[in-house]
């Protein structure tokens, strides 16, 4: 069974109980992997800076994503406030696999409409800064949110953006394998 068929099968039942220790399974993950990183590379016409639509204005996920990363790239470290929130945001989206674009300042939901799927590649970005997390939390973490990007076909459409997305994926094959390895 092909990877992306089974995974959205199992996406309907929030991941829970699955184990698949069949080696096509494992194959097919690869095989799919490699095709989207493929396909994800052929695209060369992205923009380099960071433009917010209108759309994307509306979306206060993504802007309070957007600015943590920007604090991020500018000093290097992330502050106490973004750590927290980039884990609250962790944490919603592992038990609702979905993040929404609004939230009040207690983080409760506010809108039901999905964030901006470059949220997702953000938060994949900081998953290997919580310290909080194991190994074991942030390659499930990461996979969840990969096989939401490439179940919606996203396709970023900036430079940096892609680039980040390209190392979540290479970094959740990498761990794969060196977890299927021991």
């Amino acid at each position: 069974m092909e990877y992306s068929h089974k995974i959205k099968l199992i996406k309907k039942d929030k991941y829970r109980n699955f184990l698949s220790l069949n080696k096509r399974f494992y194959s097919s993950y690869l095989t799919s992997r490699k095709k989207i990183i493929s396909k994800l590379n052929i695209d060369k016409n992205l923009k380099k800076n960071f433009f917010l639509d209108k759309k994307d204005k509306l979306d206060h996920t993504f802007i309070r994503f957007l600015k943590i990363f920007e604090k991020f790239k500018n000093k290097k470290t992330l502050s106490n406030i973004g750590y927290k929130q980039i884990y609250i945001f962790y944490k919603k989206f592992e038990t609702n696999l979905i993040l929404s674009s609004k939230y009040d300042n207690n983080f409760y939901k506010i809108s039901k409409n999905e964030t901006n799927f470059n949220s997702y590649i953000i938060l994949g970005f900081f998953l290997k800064n919580l310290k909080v997390l194991n190994h074991l939390q942030r390659i499930n973490c990461l996979l969840k949110i990969n096989d939401h990007l490439i179940l919606k076909k996203f396709k970023p459409k900036n430079k940096k953006l892609l680039k980040i997305y390209l190392k979540n994926i290479e970094y959740e094959i990498t761990s794969i394998k060196r977890l299927n390895q021991k």
